[in-house]
């Protein structure tokens, strides 16, 4: 059976509407054979998951909760000064960070940043992402220094709103991202198109060559059939008309 602080925690986190499922005892992987999307907000499925293993730590899905949480690696950080711990629930993570976690903002899906991208010091945890909570536990390599530690809950309330300095971070964030992604799309099919060229004037190269090579009495059909090729160059959009008849 749950120990009874386990029992009221994974209880009350499908209280609040959260989806939760279990992770393997001491460490992050989920249990279930799909991984985190096997969570669940069903009290009697939840209940039961522990009874059966009830040493498993407790995997928060953001996503279908309609969540998301910033991540600092670390125990201080630049933007604790601007985060009040008292503003949304927030935990001590059990590697001596923090995890915020805030409700998804209207109108938008704050989707999961990476470690870097941001800061070299924190990641957003968003849609497609997960997190442990409070009292899950850390053993092993995975631990601090190999010692088992745990996860804390330092204010326990409802998720807020993110401070508008952080979306806008991370709008800032998904619009250079987006540029970047459309410019190095444009610099690859203008490579792939340079190729195809390049292999286009080759293969006009080859057809001159097969009309002039054609010996007398076959330079009718040779014709037809090199004219043939060429429309299926230029249709193909390796080269223009003017570039190959002009």
């Amino acid at each position: 059976m749950m120990t009874d602080d386990m029992q009221e925690s994974v209880v009350d986190f499908v209280g609040r509407g959260w989806w939760i499922f279990p992770c393997r005892p001491g460490r992050k992987e989920p249990v279930g054979g799909r991984g985190f999307h096997d969570a669940s907000d069903d009290v009697e499925t939840v209940r039961q998951w522990w009874d059966e293993q009830p040493d498993c730590n407790v995997g928060l899905h953001l996503g279908k909760s309609g969540l998301f949480a910033l991540d600092i690696e670390v125990d201080e950080h630049p933007w604790l000064d601007k985060l009040k711990i008292d503003c949304t629930f927030a935990q001590a993570t059990a590697n001596g960070g923090w995890h915020f976690v805030f409700r998804q903002p209207d109108g938008w899906t704050v989707p999961s940043v990476p470690l870097g991208q941001l800061d070299g010091q924190a990641e957003i945890k968003g849609d497609g992402g997960y997190i442990l909570l409070a009292p899950s536990a850390l053993f092993g390599s995975v631990a601090k220094l190999g010692m088992p530690t745990g996860y804390k809950c330092v204010t326990d309330c409802e998720p807020n709103e993110a401070p508008d300095w952080l979306l806008e971070m991370i709008r800032e964030h998904l619009a250079r991202s987006h540029t970047e992604r459309m410019a190095q799309r444009t610099a690859q099919k203008m490579q792939h198109r340079e190729t195809l060229h390049g292999s286009a004037e080759s293969k006009v190269d080859e057809l001159v060559g097969i009309v002039r090579s054609a010996a007398a009495g076959t330079r009718s059909n040779t014709l037809i059939s090199v004219a043939a090729s060429m429309g299926r160059v230029v249709g193909g959009g390796y080269l223009s008309h003017q570039e190959a008849f002009g």
